[in-house]
């Protein structure tokens, strides 16, 4: 094998190895964008319920289960259950404000029973556009 073949190997391993990189980073960045999306309902979906609302939720997330505000559309069972111990029986209509707001943004027309099913189907629409 030449020099010149060998070189010419090494190159294409190369290309390909960026083009792994840079699909990779396509594929974090398109699922930084669902969360973003998701995110935005659920802080608007808490809004509803006053300004101060959502910011509440986020402190006593951080402090009750250790989640931070971004983690949200990942952790939506920890979330529904910190919403169940923040607002007791009212966290009900709380979870239906965030399902409705991503019903809405997505054009979903499902009835949710849970966060985390809204959050899913969100993120599979979002990943279909």
């Amino acid at each position: 094998m030449s020099h010149v073949s060998i070189f010419k190997e090494v190159i294409a391993k190369r290309e390909e190895m960026v083009q792994e990189q840079q699909q990779e980073l396509r594929e974090v960045q398109d699922g930084q964008h669902v969360d973003q999306e998701i995110l935005q309902c659920v802080m608007k979906g808490l809004a509803g319920y006053g300004d101060d609302v959502p910011k509440m939720v986020v402190y006593n997330l951080k402090w009750m289960s250790k989640i931070r505000r971004e983690e949200i559309p990942d952790k939506a069972e920890e979330f529904e259950k910190c919403l169940d111990e923040i607002f007791d029986s009212g966290s009900a209509f709380i979870k239906k404000s965030i399902i409705e707001e991503i019903k809405a943004k997505f054009g979903l027309t499902h009835d949710y029973k849970s966060l985390k099913d809204a959050f899913e189907s969100a993120a599979l629409m979002l990943r279909e556009m």
